[in-house]
Parts: structure tokens; sequence; C-alpha cells
């Protein structure tokens, strides 16, 4: 019944905020203090950690998502929170927004509360039921900051995706907002907009007015994509070490003898360039050894006459998992996913001439009896990125030269 909403002490208001998203991380605290000092803004230099989790709700149609709106249950704790929020405008990078929110009792029933605001503030969707469609899971680092002219939040957060339908979550995301709690209009503070540079061009975020509910909505419709793929990564050793000639000249040498391998085992490989290097993604089906053993025969008879700094070195990792594809700004085909995350995270703890497999593509290429058991090493686990820990498997073909036997 919606009249335990004016006991809730429902309060309406316009929140005026901006937003950038970005993959920094680690001490990304310091540098954004580092930043309000050189700017000279006052701020607090102890935040207030928040952990929150919002679950969502629509109707089966995604009604209220059509209607650029949304309605969550938000828990701090032991609080709970009502939240439902309706677009005004849109401008520019200004995110404009009505926001309805109460604090729910122990003694009221939250899924009354959610029927009666569903019907009170989205009626164009007439007498649908709700269900719940996603849950986020939030760290907030909120540091309170003030220019010469406003007061702001400015939040650090941490979040996650997370839907019952789907068997793993997102990876973490990071975002900035800068919230404004006095006056009007953020964009007329210069002091914000030498801060918004600054987290643009030195930290590597990026303008984003799309709500954590949305990109959660576009995670969840990009999930319907996903497909395994096998991962093959390979990296050249002690590349950036090598004058830029001879390293024009490796990575030459180094395409025109793994090209025709491709082609050979599955031309419809994609093949993604990374600076030093080359992931190839490809199909779960392809003969994955029988293209090992005929990449590595074609280095190896290239090393027999290829001087010392034109020789061909490289480290191996191999995955197999989820990701989807997408045409990249270049016009090319690219993969998002763990899938071709966690190979690159292999690829980081190798070194010369060996070949690290993840357990996970390990059991997929022994189940369907294309790799021996013999040529792997019993399972270990190497930390990476992030503290994750991934277990993988060390491959050794003493009779086709491939790898190096595990330490």
């Amino acid at each position: 019944m919606y009249m335990q909403e004016n006991e809730l002490k429902l309060s309406g208001f316009v929140n005026n905020q901006q937003k950038y998203i970005g993959n920094t991380e680690e001490g990304c605290l310091e540098k954004i203090y580092k930043l309000l000092d050189a700017l000279d803004i006052k701020f607090d230099p102890n935040p207030n950690k928040i952990r929150q989790e919002d679950i969502y709700f629509d109707a089966a149609q995604r009604q209220i998502e059509k209607l650029g709106g949304s309605l969550r249950i938000r828990n701090i704790g032991s609080q709970q929170y009502l939240t439902v929020k309706k677009p005004l405008y849109n401008r520019s990078k200004t995110l404009r927004r009505e926001e309805i929110e109460s604090q729910i009792s122990e003694t009221e029933s939250q899924q009354e509360l959610l029927t009666s605001a569903f019907h009170t503030h989205f009626p164009e969707c007439g007498d649908e039921h709700l269900e719940e469609i996603l849950r986020v899971y939030n760290t907030r680092h909120e540091i309170k900051i003030n220019t010469p002219l406003h007061a702001y939040k400015l939040c650090f957060d941490r979040y996650e995706f997370y839907c019952s339908s789907v068997a793993e979550g997102g990876d973490p995301q990071y975002e900035i907002e800068i919230e404004q709690i006095d006056g009007d209009d953020i964009e007329e503070d210069p002091s914000i907009s030498k801060l918004s540079i600054l987290l643009t061009d030195v930290m590597g975020f990026s303008f984003d007015s799309n709500s954590k509910y949305k990109k959660g909505i576009a995670w969840l419709k990009n999930r319907n994509a996903f497909e395994n793929r096998l991962f093959v990564l390979f990296d050249f050793v002690s590349y950036s070490k090598k004058a830029s000639t001879v390293q024009n000249q490796l990575i030459r040498i180094f395409m025109k003898l793994v090209q025709p391998v491709i082609s050979q085992y599955d031309a419809e490989c994609v093949k993604i360039p990374i600076g030093d290097g080359i992931i190839l993604g490809f199909k779960p089906d392809i003969n994955i050894m029988g293209f090992l053993n005929d990449f590595f025969s074609q280095v190896r008879i290239n090393n027999n006459s290829a001087s010392k700094d034109r020789s061909i070195v490289i480290r191996t990792a191999m995955h197999y998992g989820p990701v989807y594809e997408y045409i990249d700004i270049n016009g090319n085909p690219n993969f998002a996913g763990n899938g071709i995350n966690i190979v690159a995270r292999i690829g980081s703890q190798t070194d010369s001439n060996r070949v690290l497999i993840s357990k996970e593509c390990a059991d997929f290429l022994l189940e369907s009896e294309r790799i021996s058991s013999q040529n792997l090493s019993t399972v270990y686990s190497i930390k990476v990125k992030h503290d994750v820990v991934i277990n993988v498997m060390n491959y050794y073909d003493k009779d086709n030269k491939i790898g190096r036997p595990k330490l």
C-alpha cells in the first residue's frame, strides 16, 4: 500500500553529477589525492568506505528500462533503501535525474513497497509483475572536497555485476563520480573542469553519463552473445630491449611464419596484436596441437639460420573460456571477457620458450583427446593482476621440442 511511503519520509531531489569510467585501480586514491592537492582543492584524506548491494527490478518486458528509469533496493549493512530514478534531461556530460529514495523499516514488506512504487511512478507499465534482473556489488570510497566555489562528494567505486541466470559475474569495473552538494552547475566551476581534464588525460578515465544500471543491462545483453574460444598468446621475450629496426624485422618475420599456419588450421581465427606479440582466438574445435607443432617447427627452421638478434624467442600462454566478439574502434574484430583476460594474465607470468596452459584449457583438450597428459605437469597456482589466482599446467613436448620442463 502506497500510503506507507509517506511514513517512510519519501524525498524527491535532482541528482547533478559528473561521471568518469576507467580501468585504473592500484594507487588510484593516492593519485586522486595528488591531483586534488595540485589543484589546491581541499579534501578530507580519510574517505568514508561504504560497501553496498543494489538489487534492480523490472517487469518481464523491461518497461522501466525502456522508459529510461530504474527501481532498486539498496542494502548498506543492515539498512535498506528503496530508490526510484526517473530521467529529467541529459545535457552534455552532466546527468540530471529525479531520484526518490526512502528507508525501509524492519516491519515493512519489501515486496509491497516495490509493487507500490512501480505502479505509482511507472503507471505506463500497467499490471505487469516485477522480477529481479540485476545485482551490483559496489565498494565506494567517498571523499568530501571543496573548491573556492562549491562543496562536492568525490566517489571512487569498484563494482561488479551479478545475475542469477548467468554463471559468471562481471569483471570488476571502476568509476569516479563527482556530485555537487550545493549550488547549481558543476560545469561552471573552473576547479572541477581542471580536475576533469586531469582525470581523463592523466589517469585514463573517460566521460560516461551511463549509470551502473545501464552498464549492467548492457553486460546482461552481451552475455547472451558469449561464446567459448581457445586462446593462444605469443609474446616476444626482451622485445623492448632491441633496437627499433630489429623490432620491426622480428614482427615481420614472426607474421610471415605464423600467418600461413593460422590459415591452414582456422581461417576464421581472430588475430589481436598486443604490441610485442599477438593473441589468437580460435574456434574450439581446432587441432591446436597440430597448429603448435607446425608453428614451432617453422620457428626452429628460422632460428637455425638467423642471427641471435633475429631469432624468434617467445613465451606462450593458452586458455579456453567465454568471450563476446565485437568490432573495435579500428573496424577490426576483437574480444572482451574473461577468456581473453585470463590468457593475457597467464602470459605475463611465463618465460622464454615456456608454454603455460590454464587448467580449464587443459581439461577441455584432455576431454576431447587433443592433448597428452604425459606432456602436462601437475596443476599449480600463479598469482596475477589484482591478486587473482589462476590454476595452470606446464606443457612440455620433448619429441616435438615445444615448451620447457617445469622448474
